[in-house]
Protein backbone atom coordinates (compact mmCIF):
# COMPACT_ATOMS: atom_id res chain seq x y z
CA UNK A 1 0.00 0.00 0.00
CA UNK A 2 2.62 2.33 0.75
CA UNK A 3 4.11 2.30 -2.99
CA UNK A 4 0.95 2.95 -4.41
CA UNK A 5 0.31 6.25 -2.45
CA UNK A 6 4.02 7.22 -2.94
CA UNK A 7 2.68 7.07 -6.69
CA UNK A 8 -0.25 8.76 -5.93
CA UNK A 9 1.49 11.57 -4.48
CA UNK A 10 3.38 14.67 -6.38
CA UNK A 11 6.70 14.80 -5.67
CA UNK A 12 5.93 18.94 -4.86
CA UNK A 13 3.54 20.54 -3.29
CA UNK A 14 2.07 23.60 -3.18
CA UNK A 15 -0.89 25.77 -1.19
CA UNK A 16 -4.22 26.05 -2.68
CA UNK A 17 -4.46 28.78 -5.24
CA UNK A 18 -0.09 28.62 -5.45
CA UNK A 19 1.02 25.93 -7.62
CA UNK A 20 3.96 26.97 -9.79
CA UNK A 21 2.85 24.18 -12.25
CA UNK A 22 0.40 24.80 -14.51
CA UNK A 23 -2.72 22.28 -14.18
CA UNK A 24 -1.33 21.35 -10.93
CA UNK A 25 -4.84 20.16 -8.58
CA UNK A 26 -4.83 21.45 -5.13
CA UNK A 27 -3.78 18.56 -2.84
CA UNK A 28 -7.20 17.31 -0.39
CA UNK A 29 -6.78 16.38 2.94
CA UNK A 30 -5.94 12.69 2.75
CA UNK A 31 -2.64 14.23 0.65
CA UNK A 32 -2.27 16.82 3.12
CA UNK A 33 -2.44 14.88 6.15
CA UNK A 34 0.07 12.24 4.93
CA UNK A 35 2.20 14.60 4.00
CA UNK A 36 2.62 15.75 7.17
CA UNK A 37 2.72 12.56 8.83
CA UNK A 38 5.74 11.94 6.34
CA UNK A 39 7.38 15.03 7.31
CA UNK A 40 7.12 14.38 11.00
CA UNK A 41 8.48 11.20 10.43
CA UNK A 42 11.78 13.21 8.53
CA UNK A 43 12.00 15.57 11.17
CA UNK A 44 12.67 13.22 14.09
CA UNK A 45 14.78 11.06 11.96
CA UNK A 46 17.05 14.43 11.32
CA UNK A 47 16.72 15.66 15.22
CA UNK A 48 18.86 12.15 15.89
CA UNK A 49 21.18 12.39 13.56
CA UNK A 50 21.81 16.03 14.61
CA UNK A 51 22.47 14.85 17.85
CA UNK A 52 24.67 12.58 16.88
CA UNK A 53 26.63 14.90 14.86
CA UNK A 54 26.69 17.27 17.55
CA UNK A 55 28.29 14.42 19.80
CA UNK A 56 31.26 14.19 17.02
CA UNK A 57 31.35 17.75 16.60
CA UNK A 58 30.33 17.19 12.31
CA UNK A 59 28.71 19.74 10.49
CA UNK A 60 24.98 20.35 12.03
CA UNK A 61 24.38 23.72 9.20
CA UNK A 62 22.52 21.08 6.39
CA UNK A 63 20.73 19.28 8.68
CA UNK A 64 19.13 22.69 10.96
CA UNK A 65 18.58 24.58 7.52
CA UNK A 66 16.44 21.42 6.69
CA UNK A 67 14.57 21.06 10.38
CA UNK A 68 13.73 24.67 9.47
CA UNK A 69 12.45 23.90 5.99
CA UNK A 70 10.64 21.10 7.62
CA UNK A 71 8.64 23.41 10.18
CA UNK A 72 7.75 25.83 7.53
CA UNK A 73 6.10 23.57 5.23
CA UNK A 74 4.37 21.56 8.33
CA UNK A 75 3.30 25.04 9.34
CA UNK A 76 1.81 25.81 5.76
CA UNK A 77 0.31 22.64 5.49
CA UNK A 78 -1.21 22.25 9.22
CA UNK A 79 -2.76 26.04 7.91
CA UNK A 80 -4.05 24.29 4.70
CA UNK A 81 -5.57 21.27 6.96
CA UNK A 82 -7.25 24.49 9.64
CA UNK A 83 -8.47 25.98 5.85
CA UNK A 84 -10.31 22.93 4.52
Amino acid sequence: MYAFLCAQMPLEWYPKGKSSKQGELPMDKREIEYKIVELKDEYLQLQHNLEKLESVKGNLHPLEKRLAAIEEELSTLNTMLRDL
